[in-house]
């Protein structure tokens, strides 16, 4: 072999024949990489040649096809903070969506997995995936999906927001901001609605003023932030309300 880049012949690593039956493997060493094969060395057919590794002149690793069985290490352990492992998904022509998927098999327990994949358009996906008693074996269940602009989704693959929940959260704590609050009502020039008014609405509409029907809640669920703030609003003219009769009360009083 030549002692420069680029080497003028190819080596081959095959096992010696003994004469049984069965497949047999080899491998090849050449300018376009590390290929394997195997085959029936007694009918003298072979499957295809397979790449399984691929390094450039500066260094740079291509993994097309690897099968790990216990652990995989990569990087540089003086200096890591620049490492990358890339995982080439398919030159799919637009219109056709393809993927990858990292899957870890557990026997008799199914499976868990990261699959990465890209839409019929432009922009990739990423969701995580585990399966549960009763799923049909290499099926797991997409349970988190991140969409080409950052929006995450759990339990549903088409998030509307940027974290969109199809089920139930349970917190110790949730901390919702907002910028506006109801103070306003107990500023001077605040303009309370008479209770006539309110009456009036509330035959009208069902409901008190400002706040959102059924029907509405129903189709766009509810602000958190502003729905507190309503309901205190409400609280708040209702306090009024009572100071006033409380006034109106005491005046009788003295008559």
């Amino acid at each position: 072999m030549s002692t420069a880049y680029g080497f003028t012949t190819n080596l081959t690593i095959s096992p010696g024949f003994n004469g049984t039956a069965g497949y047999i493997s080899q491998l090849s060493f050449n300018n376009n990489g590390v290929f394997y094969r195997n085959g029936d060395f007694l009918s003298s057919s072979w499957n295809g040649w397979n790449k399984i590794l691929m390094s450039d002149l500066s260094g740079n690793v291509n993994l097309e096809k690897l099968k790990v069985t216990d652990s995989f290490e990569f990087g540089n352990e003086l200096d890591n903070t620049n490492s990358t492992f890339i995982i080439q998904g398919p030159n799919s022509p637009t219109g056709e969506a393809s993927k990858r998927d990292i899957i870890f098999n557990f026997k008799n327990a199914g499976q868990s997995g990261i699959r990465a994949f890209r839409g019929d358009e432009w922009g990739t996906f990423l969701q995580l995936m585990t399966s549960q008693p009763g799923d049909a074996t290499g099926i797991p269940r997409v349970r988190m999906h991140i969409d080409q602009y950052g929006k995450i989704g759990v339990g549903t693959v088409n998030p509307s927001s940027e974290f969109d929940v199809n089920g139930t959260i349970r917190a110790k704590e949730i901390k919702v901001e907002s910028n506006n609050w109801a103070d306003f009502v107990f500023k001077k020039g605040y303009k309370l609605p008479t209770l006539e008014e309110v009456e009036q609405h509330i035959d009208e509409k069902g409901t008190l003023p400002g706040v959102p029907s059924e029907k509405e809640v129903k189709a766009n669920g509810v602000n958190v932030a502003e729905t507190n703030a309503l309901l205190l609003q409400k609280i708040e003219e209702l306090t009024l309300y009572i100071i006033e009769m409380k006034k109106e009360i005491n005046e009788l009083k003295k008559r």
